[in-house]
């Protein structure tokens, strides 16, 4: 019984690529195109997926923004994405790995966000970070091998808020391909190694 839990123990650790980061990128929502006050975030936009009715884009030097964190939301250049909704889900067209990026709350000071990280469907990884209005506060993720990004600022999360109050923006989304990387030959080497001395005390045992 022990020979086979060792066994299958060592074929899912040799077959089971070990995780690697491609090229990265960071969406600054800069780049889109001119609005006086808000618009909408293209569904290609840095090769994501962005749902119209839980997110935007918004100009942070708008006048009527002034005292609010929509006015500070912005850390490079003038634009970033905004929560239109408590939920908000980026998805990927294919697996990626989700670096970091820097938050703002718009109405309310010490929200918290929790923010996820999915695989078809399963949590993979799950945070939970505090922002504020006055400043933006960078995130660090290094969600590797997901398909989504699933940003939760709900009143579960924030039971001493009104739901109209828990939104907030996000900018300098960064993330990067990802890429499985093989195991290297020495672990591969050990493992075989591993599985013959298991095989053999077995094949003896068997014999006495």
């Amino acid at each position: 019984m022990y020979y086979k839990q060792i066994m299958c123990t060592l074929l899912v650790v040799m077959f089971t690529p070990m995780l690697g980061m491609g090229s990265s990128s960071v969406l600054t929502f800069d780049d889109i195109g001119y609005v006086t006050i808000y618009g909408d975030i293209p569904q290609s936009y840095g090769g994501f997926n962005w749902d119209s009715d839980e997110i935007g884009y918004c100009n942070t030097t708008f006048g009527g923004f002034a005292g609010t964190g929509y006015e500070n939301g912005a850390v490079s250049g003038t634009y970033a994405a905004y929560s239109r909704d408590i939920k908000v889900s980026i998805t990927g067209n294919s697996f990626f790995s989700f670096i970091d990026a820097y938050f703002t709350a718009a109405w309310s000071d010490s929200l918290n966000i929790k923010i996820m990280g999915l695989s078809e469907g399963m949590v993979l990884f799950e945070e939970t970070m505090i922002a504020n209005t006055n400043v933006p506060v960078q995130f660090t993720a290094n969600y590797n091998g997901i398909d989504e990004v699933l940003i939760d600022s709900g009143v579960e999360v924030n039971p001493h808020l009104d739901d109209s109050k828990v939104f907030f923006l996000v900018d300098d989304f960064r993330t990067a391909d990802f890429v499985p990387a093989p195991l290297p030959p020495a672990i591969i080497l050990f493992g075989t190694g591993i599985i013959s001395l298991v095989i053999g005390r077995k094949y003896v045992g068997s014999m006495a």
